[in-house]
């Protein structure tokens, strides 16, 4: 009798050992399919600037896993592609879900058909236009007959034609040079250029150096933001919105520690930091998404379309900040 307990009882426990090993191994299961079939958030910072520090910062203290995760998603950080005209591609060809830019581009792409949207504002940025510092323009209108260089269709370009406009000057006051930021810097420093409309940190690096100077009562801000695949943030909102939650994290977080943000700015970017130092007070960290800046985007997209630099006329709240 005690024998058959005895066999009985060891039955039993093995019976429970069965048990918790096949539950532990289903768990382990699940938690395989879960994360196989986790959402891939696709991010992407198209080249380095100071102006997507919010980004840098999230990345690297891990804000983007740490939302993304609470909703079944991770992200995939794809490398720089160079230049806004590739990033732009691989959002209307779906290579990539969210890219930081600024926010005209996204304005010429609504207009070209592509679906893209306007998710979230990080700064406002100051660009500027810089000459030699023996240079004798000391404003706009002693720019008349020079060479400026700049990104043909971009937010400097589009700046200076409207800045020579309100001041009662044409659009061929100047002659424009398009130049990528690197090959504009190489102009510049060679004198094959006379000014160079551009953005920081490409004219703060000049201006530490000790070679350029501003031409004063130049108004050129450029709005700087995330832009998403329309029906990855239709499809996948709580995904966008651990994004955005990330960010905006990150851009709260550098208002109150500068100091730390520009040295993983100056990391990220591989710039000196006293560049970074130097460029920092054009950002406007302070900037929203607010109804005055829908206004403002609004008429930046009607100057575009007046001059030709979009297909055709857009909503920006409609087509741009509608996310439905």
């Amino acid at each position: 009798m005690i024998k058959r307990l005895g066999i009985v009882a060891l039955l039993v426990a093995l019976a429970i050992v069965g048990v918790f090993i096949f539950q532990s191994n289903s768990q382990k299961l699940q938690t395989a399919q879960v994360s196989h079939t986790a959402v891939l958030v696709r991010v992407n910072a198209p080249f380095p600037a100071i102006d997507f520090a919010p980004f840098y910062v999230a990345k690297n203290k891990h804000w983007f896993e740490e939302a993304l995760a609470r909703v079944g998603a991770t992200p995939q950080y794809q490398a720089p592609s160079g230049s806004a005209p590739v990033a732009y591609d691989s959002l209307a060809t779906n290579r990539v879900d969210m890219i930081m830019s600024s926010a005209v581009r996204p304005m010429i792409s609504r207009a070209e058909g592509n679906d893209v949207k306007i998710a979230w504002l990080s700064c406002t940025l100051n660009s500027e236009v810089v000459v030699r510092k023996e240079a004798k323009i000391n404003g706009i209108r002693d720019l008349k007959g020079k060479k400026v260089g700049t990104l043909t269709g971009g937010d400097t370009h589009i700046w200076l034609i409207r800045n020579l406009l309100k001041n009662g000057l044409p659009r061929d006051y100047v002659t424009f040079v398009n130049l990528s930021p690197p090959d504009g810097k190489a102009a510049f420093e060679t004198g094959q250029i006379d000014a160079w409309a551009m953005f920081p940190p490409f004219s703060t690096q000049e201006l530490v150096g000790g070679i350029a100077k501003v031409v004063p009562g130049v108004d050129a801000p450029v709005q700087v933001v995330l832009v998403s695949r329309g029906a990855f943030h239709r499809e996948h909102p709580s995904q966008a919105a651990a994004v955005i939650g990330a960010l905006e994290r990150a851009k709260q977080w550098i208002i109150t520690h500068p100091a730390e943000a520009q040295a993983t700015v100056a990391k990220e970017a591989n710039l000196p930091i006293e560049v970074v130092r130097a460029a920092w007070p054009n950002l406007a960290w302070t900037a929203t998404l607010n109804d005055a800046m829908a206004s403002q985007l609004q008429s930046d997209a009607d100057f575009l379309a007046s001059q030709g630099f979009m297909r055709a006329k857009i909503n920006v709240r409609a087509d741009l900040l509608s996310l439905k």
